[in-house]
């Protein structure tokens, strides 16, 4: 997953939404591994540093808090969304999830993510 997003932005693109379901995942048949790709490119953008994106693009469920602030940008929202994913896949939590969209805004925005929390620990090897 993250040598997908290296290879993006080694090619000066900013994928901008970059969420669980845009990864295509195949076995591979003779060897241990899986192929993981990165899929979706239809709100990617190039970077450039004279001109930095700041449209709100993205899902909501893995969206950086400088896109939902239309503060400029650039690649580093890619990691935060693989970040938000990565949380997700090892306690099964979303850390800024709320039934209110606004609250999830609100949440991603301004709310630290909880980390010292052995609930949401307590199931990962």
């Amino acid at each position: 997953m993250v040598r997908s997003i290296v290879v993006c932005h080694e090619a000066n693109i900013i994928h901008r939404d970059v969420k669980l379901e845009n990864f295509l995942v195949k076995n591979l048949p003779d060897e241990q591994e899986l192929d993981i790709k990165l899929s979706d490119f239809g709100i990617a953008c190039q970077y450039n540093k004279f001109d930095p994106p700041s449209a709100i693009k993205g899902s909501l469920t893995s969206v950086a808090p400088e896109v939902l602030t239309q503060d400029s940008y650039n690649f580093k929202v890619d990691c935060w969304s693989l970040g938000v994913i990565l949380y997700e896949l090892l306690t099964t939590v979303h850390p800024f999830y709320s039934k209110d969209s606004s609250k999830s805004m609100e949440n991603i925005v301004s709310q630290d993510v909880d980390f010292d929390n052995e609930e949401i620990w307590q199931d990962v090897s």
